[in-house]
């Protein structure tokens, strides 16, 4: 299952810098349209999405964003970059999947370190 995630951005002057002004949500479709029976072409992305969103820095910590995501109780965070512009998004399932991997790397060192050792004789 897919989740509607948009991030909303604002350029600067010249167009070079697009920070993050809002976020749009599957969440924020339901609450505000569907539960409200609004019709979708009678309001603007502006009008539904969640303004200010909360947002990472590109050089915090995963720990600091898992900490900021319990906070303030979000799945996904738009990472920024020292300027405030936009580089991606950070989601509790990429920080997973990362884990993961790091974990499986973890169990083939370990499964490596224990053949050498057998071949050594140690």
């Amino acid at each position: 299952m897919w989740a509607t995630y948009l991030v909303v951005v604002k350029t600067d002057a010249l167009g070079r810098v697009a920070r993050p002004i809002g976020v749009l949500t599957d969440r924020d479709l339901v609450l505000t349209l569907l539960a409200r029976d609004v019709i979708p072409s009678a309001v603007s992305v502006g009008d539904v999405m969640t303004a200010n969103p909360v947002t990472i820095r590109d050089s915090d910590s995963i720990e600091d964003a898992l900490q900021k995501m319990r906070e303030h109780g979000v799945r996904r965070m738009p990472v920024v970059g020292e300027r405030g512009d936009l580089m991606g998004v950070l989601s509790t399932d990429g920080i997973l999947r990362v884990l993961a991997w790091d974990t499986e790397d973890l169990v083939t060192t370990n499964a490596v370190e224990r053949m050498v050792e057998g071949t050594r004789g140690v």
